[in-house]
């Protein structure tokens, strides 16, 4: 029984790639090879319909992946079951504690593939994307959590200014393979469409559940938080893994207009180096220097601010400050 470049023999599915050298066996009859897991909180309808449809198009069985939707709270239905009908292997699950690590940390403990992969609710997988993961688990042993090419659709087109800031929110081309054993960002996945061998998750939960600071990490409401996704990349290092990023992995990331004003980018300028500031501080016990300058402006100020605005980079400057006062205020509490 044959069918596109999928064959299975006495139970065994096997793949064969045509545009390269690749024979491998994937899973017996009963035995699910991907946990796909979608962390939602309020998702709009448009862009999570584009989500499924992604999934929906996917080049493998769905016998061999599962769909995780974990609803962390969300104040309006996030999904009607008829549109994930389609997946023999779908479930809703729900997290009543409130923020993005938490709604990981359920789909991880819900999971039973070998694969954990993280879609976003506003991320388009392009149809080979799980085949071409299975196919990276396979061909690089080695490599424990990786990611790919997250490329832009945008509403409007981002301004000038802040395109330097983009990978902030998740726009990152992968044009060469790449992979380290160092703690570094250049190889480093980002939580949109993050692959993960499902042991260094399920570790990455050990380490999390009782750490206070691990707890701050990722989107709660208003917050901006993050680095819960390059915490748990990291742990693919702590376990004698390497971090990659691979370029024929690709998604489309759907940017909505509001995240390219200079408002939102200037807040996540400010959670991402708090964030980024204590997981320094949580895994390898760095502080950053204290910064001593008031961030709120004087009279003088206002009055100038008022004839003048400040440009971007001014305000992005003021930003880091406030996150280290912010970071130092957040130690002193713990």
């Amino acid at each position: 029984f044959a069918f596109n470049k999928y064959c299975l023999f006495s139970g065994t599915l096997y793949i064969f790639a045509p545009q390269a050298i690749f024979f491998t066996i994937i899973a017996g009859p009963s035995m699910i090879e991907i946990s796909v897991i979608i962390c939602t909180y309020n998702p709009e309808r448009i862009p999570m319909n584009r989500v499924l449809n992604g999934l929906k198009a996917q080049t493998i069985s769905t016998d061999f992946w599962e769909l995780i939707i974990v609803d962390n709270g969300s104040k309006v239905q996030i999904i009607d079951p008829e549109d994930i009908s389609w997946h023999p292997r779908s479930k809703i699950v729900f997290e009543e504690k409130s923020g993005l690590v938490y709604a990981r940390i359920k789909g991880i403990e819900t999971a039973v593939g070998e694969l954990i992969i993280f879609v976003d609710q506003d991320n388009e997988l392009f149809p080979d994307f799980l085949e071409t993961a299975l196919k990276i688990k396979s061909e690089f042993p080695h490599v424990g959590a990786f990611g790919g090419s997250l490329i832009g659709d945008f509403e409007i087109a981002p301004p000038a200014h802040l395109t330097n800031y983009l990978e902030m929110i998740a726009i990152r081309e992968i044009r060469e393979n790449r992979w380290s054993d160092k703690y570094h960002w250049e190889t480093t996945p980002a939580g949109a469409g993050m692959v993960i061998r499902a042991e260094i998750a399920r570790n990455y939960v050990r380490n999390t559940k009782n750490n206070e600071v691990r707890l701050l990490f990722g989107r709660t409401g208003s917050s901006m938080m993050s680095s819960e996704d390059i915490d748990m990349a990291y742990t693919a290092i702590d376990m004698g893994y390497h971090c990659g990023l691979f370029k024929d992995l690709k998604l489309t990331h759907i940017i909505p207009k509001r995240r390219l004003t200079d408002e939102y980018m200037l807040n996540l300028v400010k959670y991402n180096n708090i964030s980024s500031m204590l997981l320094d501080y949580v895994r390898f016990k760095i502080c950053p220097a204290k910064i001593e300058t008031d961030v709120k402006p004087t009279f003088a100020g206002k009055i100038r601010s008022f004839f003048k605005k400040p440009d971007f980079e001014h305000r992005v400057e003021m930003q880091r400050i406030a996150a280290n006062h912010e970071f130092y205020r957040i130690i002193k509490a713990l």
